[in-house]
């Protein structure tokens, strides 16, 4: 008995043409056929990422691959496929989807008040793969209560390495709002749910302006002032502080509500006084007038 035995070989296909997206690979090639008489019924195209390889059969010279991962590589290989069997694969070829928006969420958002005019943010981010990108840092939307939204970019290289940041600058005991998303080198994700909490008092900003400083009588003077507005106490009002020094002599205190009108009595007669008045909050005396 005679057997007939026929070998086709079959170069590979060379890849010409790559159009990438956040999630497709689009494909094309030329080849050259071995031999009329075995035509190339179709193609197997291979891709493979870090886990098992796939084969996918078209019967074009072009591809388009879905549902992929953004920025992410691949490696791909096409090989023809005829009647009579298969031709060689082509040479691997790498290609790396597109980057996209990160689709991680920063979560456990802690913020702490640290000073006046600082508060330390911390937070977790879990899933390193969604970053979808060259991981860049962080960025921080913060907005003061009445006030204009800010920003600011926390740049690192490591992602666990970088999930805590103090804010500066910030107003004196005023209530903030504040968010966070991870950014890679195009794009930020989405913000966090939204975190408040308020920075720490301080001084008074400035001192109550006196306007009027009259003898009523020998033992009596009446003080008028122009207050301190709310959002320059730097904490709760308490009260002012009224402080009158006699001539040579020590300084004696009074505090008074919140009133921009007082008459200091029981004073010694034929007198001078120095008299100057502070705004006060819950916990600290701001600067005395001059």
């Amino acid at each position: 008995m005679r057997v007939n035995v026929y070998a086709s070989f079959q170069e590979a296909p060379r890849i010409t043409s790559v159009d990438v997206s956040e999630r497709s690979i689009s494909l094309r090639w030329t080849i050259k056929p071995c031999s009329p008489t075995h035509p190339i019924t179709g193609y197997e195209v291979k891709l493979a990422d870090t886990t098992k390889p796939y084969v996918k059969f078209t019967n074009t010279s072009e591809w388009t691959i879905y549902n992929l991962k953004p920025y992410t590589k691949y490696n791909v290989s096409i090989r023809a496929v005829k009647q009579v069997g298969y031709g060689v694969w082509s040479i691997v070829t790498t290609i790396r989807t597109a980057i996209a928006k990160p689709l991680g969420v920063p979560f456990e958002i802690k913020v702490s008040e640290r000073t006046s005019q600082s508060i330390t943010l911390q937070w977790k981010l879990e899933h390193a793969d969604l970053i979808n990108g060259p991981f860049k840092g962080y960025v921080i939307k913060y907005t003061p209560q009445g006030g204009e939204t800010k920003m600011e970019e926390v740049v690192c290289k490591v992602v666990k390495k970088c999930t805590t940041h103090t804010l500066t600058s910030l107003r004196k005991y005023t209530p903030y709002s504040f968010r966070v998303a991870v950014m890679n080198e195009r794009l930020t994700g989405p913000f966090s749910t939204e975190q408040h909490t308020r920075t720490m008092q301080d001084k008074p900003n400035r001192s109550p302006a006196i306007t009027t400083m009259e003898p009523l009588s020998s033992t009596s003077i009446l003080l008028k002032w122009k207050k301190v507005d709310r959002d320059e106490m730097n904490g709760p009002f308490k009260a002012y502080r009224i402080f009158y020094t006699p001539q040579g002599r020590s300084t004696d205190i009074i505090d008074v509500g919140d009133s921009a009108i007082f008459n200091l009595t029981s004073l010694l007669k034929y007198t001078t006084y120095r008299v100057t008045i502070a705004a006060m909050n819950e916990k600290f005396v701001g600067p005395q007038s001059t």
